[in-house]
């Protein structure tokens, strides 16, 4: 984490501070110990300010490698993101053309057994039409089987009233 605050050795100095803004201490008396203080102060600004840089050169250089670290993770995460993504469209894709495979092989199963269901349909009605026609024959059949059965009881009677006859004639 960055901080905007500056450890207290990197900080300025009250000497520097003062001289920045225009402000001179007056230790000692004379134009050489002004030049020999104004030198010193300077050295010590100078020495603050190089420490200041340096810890912001440090400071950026732990950025930069925290930064090339997240982007590490970062792009690990999305190529193991694509893997799965491709994977997963791999499998997708793979199961679609099982389906349209199982889909072609059904409508070509469904036709087939259309084709048959039409073909034992038209078998049934074939089927129905020559039992029909074999129902009528037989029933023709029945029909002419009951009316020889009447001219044969017919007949039958009508040769016992002939002999009753023939019998009562003989008598009388």
């Amino acid at each position: 984490r960055c901080s905007s605050v500056l450890p207290r050795e990197l900080s300025p100095t009250a000497e520097a501070v003062d001289m920045s803004e225009g402000r001179r201490s007056s230790v000692g008396s004379g134009s050489e110990s002004a030049t020999r203080l104004s030198r010193v102060e300077e050295r010590e600004t100078l020495h603050n300010l190089n420490s200041r840089l340096q810890y912001f050169l440090s400071r950026m250089k732990e950025l930069e490698a925290r930064n090339g670290e997240l982007q590490a993770k970062v792009d690990t995460g999305s190529a193991a993101a694509k893997s799965h993504n491709d994977s997963m469209r791999a499998v997708y894709e793979r199961e679609l053309a099982e389906l349209r495979a199982a889909q072609e092989n059904d409508v070509e199963l469904i036709a087939e057994l259309k084709a048959r269901a039409a073909a034992n349909a038209a078998q049934a009605a074939e089927s129905a039409k020559v039992a029909a026609a074999s129902r009528k024959k037989a029933e023709r059949c029945d029909d002419a089987e009951a009316r020889l059965r009447l001219v044969t009881e017919e007949r039958d009677r009508a040769l016992v009233a002939g002999k009753d006859a023939a019998e009562r004639a003989e008598k009388a």
